[in-house]
């Protein structure tokens, strides 16, 4: 929420245009005193009620009323002179389409029940989220198991087979050790015959 509308009461949705007044720092729809870019600068902008309280001046012209007891009150309208106000200050309009009550009221429901809805779909998201990466990770780790796996049984197989091929060779080296034992002899004998 954005906070309250000092002009229509209502509260004013994040999405809604609003402005705040630099003096008094209360916010109001944009649309509820009639505010847009043209208007005026947002950093400059006073709410009606600031702008009013506002001494514009010499108030000498400015009709006297008479104290009035409440219960014979008679309201008379009293006309006042225009000033020399420039437009770019806005004028509180109370009446708009989009801060009636009964449509806020509408809205405001709208409101709660898309956030019911939204909330729903983005636990129902996130829990397709943590199921598909769990499930790819169950994945990832049963190829790499499989692939250790191999790698394993690979190592196992050289592992055995350089084992026989040494069973092998150490069974022969006995008959290695006469067969050279005998050609170094003859050897031996050549040379000293010869």
């Amino acid at each position: 929420m954005g906070g309250r509308c000092e002009a229509c009461r209502a509260n004013i949705n994040v999405t809604q245009k609003r402005i705040k007044c630099t003096q008094c720092s209360h916010n109001y729809h944009s649309e509820c005193i009639n505010f847009n870019n043209d208007t005026a600068s947002r950093s400059e902008w006073k709410c009606p009620a600031c702008t009013a309280s506002y001494r514009k001046g010499d108030n000498s012209n400015t009709p006297i009323r008479t104290n009035k007891s409440p219960s014979n009150t008679v309201y008379d309208k009293t006309t006042y002179r225009s000033s020399n106000k420039s437009t770019d200050q806005p004028t509180c309009i109370t009446e708009t389409s989009s801060c009636q009550p009964y449509n806020l009221e509408l809205i405001n429901s709208i409101e709660l029940l898309l956030d019911k809805k939204l909330s729903a779909i983005k636990f129902d998201i996130i829990q397709e989220l943590k199921l598909s990466l769990i499930t790819e990770i169950k994945n990832e780790i049963t190829n790499n198991l499989k692939q250790l796996e191999e790698s394993h049984n690979s190592l196992l197989n050289d592992y055995n087979n350089l084992k026989s091929n040494f069973e092998k060779t150490s069974t022969k080296c006995p008959e290695w050790r006469d067969e050279t034992g005998g050609i170094m002899c003859a050897n031996k004998k050549k040379t000293t015959m010869g």
